[in-house]
């Protein structure tokens, strides 16, 4: 059998002789070399880079949608607080007859901080006859807009610290409505500041 195909020209021994050796057991050194060479020995440089970039992409997507997911809960937390402010206004008003009228501002503080409403109606900082905590890196200012109306303004860095733009403001105003911001300034919503907004 060797010697048969040691007499063949190259065709006749690709095309005729070459699949009954191997199907014999017989693997000549020219098909072990041809093999050899048509095997992958690892990824090519270009599948690498590939690879990289659809990682890139899609890390960069992840990072803004995370960040995006971060602005929201950060915002959801300064709304919350307004309208607990909104009750405390309510609650002076059942108590005193009055709205509160001043601020108290945590804005540059790490911690909460204490504030109260003395029976005049005024804001203090510290405790008082109606007392009530402002988180920090928030203000919150009650502008009273006559005998039975008030306007709340609700300041915060928090949204900053993730990336946003200035500080975000709230305004909750009793003669435009009795549940929904009249005013609003921030990264996430933009900006809806009408003229009566302080």
């Amino acid at each position: 059998m060797l010697q048969q195909y040691v007499a063949l020209s190259k065709e006749d021994k690709r095309e005729k002789l070459i699949p009954d050796l191997i199907r014999g057991g017989f693997t000549p050194p020219l098909i072990g070399k041809l093999s050899m060479k048509t095997q992958s020995k690892g990824f090519s440089l270009i599948e690498l880079l590939v690879v990289t970039a659809i990682i890139a992409i899609l890390a960069a997507i992840g990072t803004t949608q995370y960040m995006k997911y971060i602005a929201n809960s950060k915002y959801a937390r300064i709304e919350s607080f307004a309208r607990q402010m909104i009750l405390v206004a309510e609650d002076v008003y059942s108590e005193f007859q009055r709205y509160p009228s001043g601020t108290c501002s945590a804005i540059s503080l790490t911690a909460d901080l204490l504030c109260g409403v003395n029976a005049s109606g005024t804001v203090v900082t510290g405790s008082a006859n109606y007392n009530f905590k402002v988180p920090s890196r928030m203000l919150v200012s009650f502008i009273p807009k006559g005998a039975s109306d008030i306007q709340i303004l609700i300041e915060s860095n928090l949204l900053t610290a993730w990336g946003g733009s200035g500080n975000a403001k709230i305004v909750f105003d009793s003669r435009t409505s009795s549940v929904n911001f009249s005013c609003w300034d921030n990264s996430i919503h933009k900006r809806n500041w009408p003229s009566g907004c302080p």
